[in-house]
């Protein structure tokens, strides 16, 4: 009878013991849950828009209040949002992060990091460590620009030669970009007009981002004669204006449309003489000489037979 008293009571003590322990293992634990929107867009070809804001929520799971510690991992860009957050039990709150960029920003695809971090538990710190980590992709877009320079302000040609013009095409857009480069349609209406077959080698080219120009060359068959159709002065019809446009494809396809430039250079075209003819009819100064000695000879001839028909008719 002792003895079974001893192990109801070394029972007891066991199941206490347990007890206790399994009510020190239910220590409170920190638990966060982040998610954001997928993508962000930011425009950067003017200053009037370089930033854009994306709603990010986070959770908290447990039955405690939770302080949850927000930070931002943006790289390159700057950003704002808050540093902390209360959220309730059970509960989620919202949060909105801001990635500002820089005009002129070159277009890309970056990623960003949001997270979040329990730093406290109903007032106390958490007994582990409960974080969650959410990301987006940031999509600066692109745009673009050109524009376009003359070497050759001015040249002249004269009938049935060549003439080579060159340009400089710059990318002034974000990113990589094809321009399309071609003589204005009044341009090119008045040089077949006067007769001028005009050729690009490249009448598209693809131009990174960059600062240093790109050449290109026009190519300008002159006619073999001056056209009738107007007024030459001295041989010469001056101002023949050239215009030459590049446009930026890239820019085509935005809503404000295409982007375009030109510029301008000026031509006279002068008629070359024909100088066979002249020297066919004035010939070379011993030419000239020889005729002037047979002219000579040909007048003392006539004055002769005259002088003998006289002599003869009196006698």
């Amino acid at each position: 009878m002792h003895t079974r008293s001893i192990l109801i009571v070394i029972v007891l003590f066991t199941g206490s013991i347990l007890i206790s322990i399994d009510s020190l293992a239910q220590v409170p634990t920190a638990a966060v849950n982040v998610s954001c929107e997928e993508k962000m867009e930011i425009s950067v070809e003017s200053s009037t828009s370089l930033s854009e804001n994306i709603t990010c929520i986070v959770e908290n799971p447990t039955v405690y209040v939770e302080k949850v510690d927000i930070s931002v991992d943006s790289g390159e860009f700057a950003h704002s949002g808050p540093g902390s957050i209360y959220v309730g039990p059970g509960s989620s709150e919202e949060f909105e992060v801001v990635i500002y960029a820089d005009q002129g920003t070159s277009a890309q695809s970056q990623t960003i990091s949001v997270t979040g971090t329990v730093t406290e538990l109903s007032g106390l710190p958490p007994v582990n460590v409960a974080t969650d980590e959410a990301t987006f992709v940031l999509n600066i877009l692109q745009y673009g620009a050109c524009s376009i320079g003359s070497q050759d302000s001015f040249s002249e040609v004269k009938t049935g030669e060549e003439l080579t013009l060159t340009f400089q095409v710059y990318n002034q857009g974000n990113g990589e970009d094809i321009m399309d480069i071609g003589l204005t349609n009044v341009s090119l209406d008045f040089l077949e007009n006067l007769g001028f077959i005009a050729n690009f080698p490249l009448e598209s080219i693809a131009i990174e981002e960059q600062n240093q120009p790109v050449r290109v060359v026009l190519n300008l068959m002159a006619p073999d004669q001056l056209s009738v159709d107007y007024d030459a002065n001295e041989n010469r019809i001056s101002n023949i204006e050239v215009e030459v446009e590049v446009t930026s494809r890239i820019s085509c396809e935005s809503e404000q449309g295409c982007k375009r430039d030109s510029t301008v250079s000026i031509l006279d075209l002068i008629e070359e003489e024909d100088s066979s003819a002249v020297d066919g009819l004035l010939g070379s100064d011993k030419g000239s000489d020889s005729f002037m000695m047979f002219g000579a000879g040909v007048l003392s001839s006539i004055v002769l037979l005259s002088l003998v028909y006289a002599f003869m008719k009196k006698s």
